[in-house]
């Protein structure tokens, strides 16, 4: 294991009881979150983080994200996290993250892709210079991984509508609420034999909207077959989608 380029980040995090599910295991929620705390870390030294970009009202934004699990880790388990800016392709960022064990295996790998938006006309804008300025040091293509170029069907049928409402303990420092929040919505609609039996394996999603403090929202799914699941998240009472999600388990 070693840093693909001098802009990347490592974390060394050791599984905590609060992370884990009855299995023992750390929550996919859990494995995300740490993900993105490393990269916030990542952004701040680089100082391309919320508060360097608060001053040109802008903001990031997580688009989508694929996440390939081979096994989560479990309770009092080392692990080092891994993250790197990936590239730029006209208004889109690319971000890595991978995750090691202390056998130096890779055992969680995740893509994502990232745009700014500016935070008065919440609309996407260009990437100024002086985060282009980190070109130089991106690693080449094939030192990164594949990027994120799945798509989604009309979602139809849904199953088990979950309800909840956002609350303040929802909302991150964007007053609006984390991605990660997204994907728990999402998961816990799933049949428990699925949460209790199985692993997650996969995960590709796409973020479409934001939600804020008060806003009422709907998650569900759709099974594809007995192992793979179609998830949707919307606005209650209308028909504004938040995400859409693909997942497979093991």
């Amino acid at each position: 294991m070693r840093l693909p380029t001098i802009l990347g980040e490592t974390a060394i995090h050791t599984i905590r009881a609060y992370e884990t599910d009855i299995n023992k295991r750390a929550t996919p929620i859990a494995i995300l979150k740490l993900m993105h705390e490393t990269a916030q870390q990542n952004v701040m030294r680089l100082g391309i983080s919320v508060w360097n970009l608060e001053p040109h009202h802008l903001a990031w934004v997580l688009m989508r994200q694929t996440v390939q699990i081979q096994r989560l880790p479990e309770l009092g388990e080392q692990i080092t996290i891994l993250t790197y800016p990936a590239g730029f392709d006209r208004v889109f960022t690319f971000r890595d993250y991978q995750v090691f064990d202390t056998e130096k295996s890779c055992i969680i790998q995740s893509a994502s892709t990232w745009l700014l938006m500016d935070t008065n006309q919440r609309k996407m804008t260009s990437i100024p210079d002086f985060v282009l300025a980190l070109a130089s040091d991106i690693p080449a293509p094939e030192q990164c991984l594949p990027r994120c170029n799945f798509s989604f069907q009309g979602f139809q049928n849904a199953n088990n509508i979950q309800q909840s409402q956002v609350g303040w303990f929802d909302l991150d420092y964007n007053a609006h609420v984390n991605n990660v929040q997204y994907v728990k919505w999402m998961l816990e609609t799933l049949p428990e034999d699925i949460l209790s039996k199985k692993s997650l394996h996969t995960l590709d999603i796409q973020f479409r909207a934001e939600c804020r403090l008060g806003d009422k929202v709907e998650a569900s799914y759709q099974q594809q077959d007995t192992s793979s699941f179609f998830h949707q998240l919307m606005l209650s009472g209308g028909n504004k989608e938040l995400s859409l999600a693909k997942t497979s388990w093991r």
